[in-house]
């Protein structure tokens, strides 16, 4: 194994990635993080979250899913169906 084949291993995120890659999916989820924490309980669609973000809708909705993952925070994400079918997506408060 190549010392990036390692690196790729050792992503904390799914799949193969290049080890540059990180730093740029990290900042996206502390973004979506910060945005889906602020308030607590407010909507977002995946587009509001990627153009606040600087990412494609894709990356957003990875990061969304990053969330729910006990390795980022295992946080409760919930979605809801809004309106033309357009997915809403929401962090709930953590409970203490």
């Amino acid at each position: 194994m190549t010392e990036q084949q390692a690196q790729l291993f050792r992503s904390p995120f799914a799949g193969p990635h290049d080890p540059k890659d990180i730093p740029k999916y990290q900042r996206q989820l502390d973004t979506i993080r910060r945005l889906l924490s602020r308030p607590y309980g407010q909507w977002w669609t995946l587009a509001e979250l990627a153009d606040r973000a600087g990412c494609a809708e894709q990356s957003a909705s990875a990061r969304v899913r990053d969330l729910r993952k006990e390795r980022f925070g295992g946080f409760t994400v919930e979605r809801r169906r809004g309106e033309q079918g357009v997915y809403l997506y929401r962090l709930l408060e953590p409970r203490l």
